[in-house]
């Protein structure tokens, strides 16, 4: 069956019809336009009325648009929901009572008089707002008409007129700018000189055999400081790097306790960005500073000094129907240290349990780096599994025995004769 325009039409606001797109719209443009939207989402749903609170995010997202188009800053959505519902309900109440009371005198004079005001600007401009949501001056005169007799429409993008409303923008950013920055390193030079200051004292106050054993993975604070860029972040962190991989701690991590300290200490703050560091930094500093250290490890090892231990890895496992499911299984990771200087050297994850396979694991490993063995004195263990996979492991040289030299689980194995 056909719908008529009688059918669809308002008592009240008749006929519904489009929002106009060159003016903004009043109260009852956005009723009209209310009513067409409920009227095309009931002819979709098969003639059952829509859902209210769709058919005002419609409405509101195309008052939104117009408002936009005139660069005229706006409430928030929210707020603009708010009002739609209210007006919308008083509406409503207006309506109920029509067909019982329409010849009244006094319901009539209501209805005039909600006619009336339905003229006004639907205003969702934001007027006590800070100065960046403030009306632009150039807009004033446009939105005062819109409000008033309404004679003034949005025409096309004014290129010269927006060509020069942006090289104003740029003066104004770059102003602000060098304002900034003027003042950004006074600042940071005052607070760079009290960090070095504190950590040159710190350094004196530590223990001199600990100096020796970090000067050669320790950057001069002084000197890292003097290589801050304004622009770039091009500071090195061997350090931090270390750190993170003795400890175990995963970029992102790392990344934000380096960027919480530098936000303490001054360094960076909300105008100014450039001395972030993300967890891409962290990232190439650590492979950096592991190509570093792989390269200085000597082959030439004096003892081996094992350690056992058993952590959580999740893993991807494919199953018979082709897809990928996650697992956690537990892994042995087995440390290999090198003496003297506690040096680590690598650590081999074995693929059972037992003491012929770590042993097995162990040899493969040494004979593929080409490990000296000829140099080895001593070997440390501290699980009773790695304990027997060394008396398993047949070196092509050595020939080991037990020692009576225990300190708790740890234990010694001396050289004793060559095969």
């Amino acid at each position: 069956m056909a719908v008529t325009r009688k059918k669809v039409s308002c008592v009240i606001f008749d006929a519904p019809s489009e929002m106009p797109d060159n003016q903004l719209a009043t109260y009852a443009d956005v009723m009209k336009f209310y009513n067409l939207t409920k009227q095309r989402l009931k002819y979709e749903l098969n003639n059952k009325d829509p859902p209210r609170h769709n058919v005002a995010e419609i409405v509101i997202t195309k008052v939104e648009q117009i408002w936009d188009k005139a660069s005229i800053p706006h409430v928030s959505h929210r707020r603009v929901q708010e009002m739609l519902n209210k007006y919308h309900k008083t509406f409503m109440n207006l309506l109920k009572p029509y067909k019982s009371r329409k010849d009244s005198g006094p319901y009539q004079e209501k209805i005039f008089q909600f006619k009336d005001e339905s003229k006004k600007l639907f205003d969702i401009c934001s007027c006590k707002c800070e100065k960046s949501r403030k009306i632009p001056a150039i807009e004033r005169d446009f939105l005062e008409d819109q409000r008033g007799p309404r004679g003034m429409i949005i025409a096309k993008v004014d290129e010269a007129e927006s060509i020069k409303l942006q090289k104003r923008y740029i003066r104004k950013e770059l102003t602000q700018r060098q304002k900034c920055r003027k003042s950004d390193i006074d600042g940071i030079s005052e607070k760079q000189s009290d960090v070095c200051e504190e950590i040159s004292s710190t350094e004196e106050k530590t223990d001199a055999s600990d100096d020796e054993s970090d000067n050669d993975c320790r950057p001069d604070p002084n000197k890292q400081l003097r290589k801050l860029n304004d622009k770039q972040m091009r500071v090195k962190l061997p350090s931090l790097a270390l750190a993170c991989d003795r400890y175990s701690v995963s970029d992102r991590a790392a990344a934000g306790i380096a960027n919480a300290v530098l936000q303490d200490v001054g360094i960076i703050h909300e105008r100014d960005v450039s001395k972030v560091i993300d967890r891409s930094k962290v990232r190439l500093e650590r492979c950096k500073k592991r190509g570093t250290l792989c390269a200085s490890v000597s082959n030439t090892i004096t003892g081996l000094y094992f350690d056992g231990r058993k952590d959580s890895t999740m893993t991807l496992i494919k199953e018979c129907d082709g897809k990928f499911h996650r697992k956690l299984i537990t892994e042995e990771h087995i440390s290999i240290i090198s003496e003297p200087g506690s040096i680590y050297f690598v650590h081999i994850t074995p693929t059972a349990g037992s003491s012929k396979v770590i042993a097995a694991e162990l040899i493969a490993y040494l004979s593929k780096k080409n490990v000296d063995l000829g140099g080895i004195k001593a070997v440390g263990v501290t699980e009773p599994l790695l304990i027997q996979a060394i008396e398993e492991v047949s070196f092509d040289c050595l020939k080991w025995r037990w020692t009576n030299r225990c300190n708790g689980s740890y234990v010694s194995y001396m050289l004793t004769n060559y095969r």
